[in-house]
């Protein structure tokens, strides 16, 4: 049922789709200062459950504050479900944190605002091998330090304990 209806709502474009997430993240950063989406769904996502279906995501954008208060002059019903039906691209009724963070990633790299940074290593395995080496070496170097600091602090305990205990001799005596 709630892909038939999905189907009848509209597409809006990626121009529409901007301007529409641009005035949600304006009515946020009042809330939450400078707009990073994973706060903005956090907010969204009322009763916590990782996830927010259409009706969760509507009161939010429509209720007075303390939530966002867009009017439906700012934002419009079919807009709305526009962005709705571009986010909820498996059509499963909700949107995951994950589905959100990608959404608006890729929004915004449409819109020319960032890079895309894919995760994936390209090259040849050569390449991709050579790639992980120096991943591993630099994590490796961290630790090393970490554990340099790490012994140090312990040498400093173990001194510090016997300059303790013969400074409490020392008064006694």
């Amino acid at each position: 049922m709630y892909r038939l209806r999905l189907d009848t709502w509209p597409v809006i474009s990626d121009m529409e789709q901007g301007a529409v997430v641009d005035k949600i993240g304006a009515a946020a950063s009042k809330w939450i200062g400078k707009v990073c989406w994973y706060k903005v769904f956090k907010l969204v996502d009322v009763d916590g459950s990782g996830e927010i279906g259409f009706d969760e995501f509507f009161r939010i954008i429509r209720r007075p504050l303390p939530c966002l208060a867009i009017t439906t002059k700012e934002i419009s019903n079919p807009e709305l479900k526009g962005l709705w039906k571009a986010m909820d691209q498996d059509m499963s009724g909700a949107i995951s944190v994950q589905e959100f963070m990608i959404f608006m990633r890729r929004l915004e790299v449409r819109r020319g605002f960032a890079r895309w940074r894919p995760q994936v290593m390209q090259g040849t395995p050569v390449a991709k091998a050579a790639v992980a080496a120096e991943v591993a070496a630099r994590a490796k170097a961290r630790l090393s330090i970490y554990l340099s600091l790490s012994l140090s602090l312990a040498r400093f305990i173990y001194i510090y304990r016997y300059v303790y205990l013969y400074m409490c001799i020392y008064i006694y005596i």
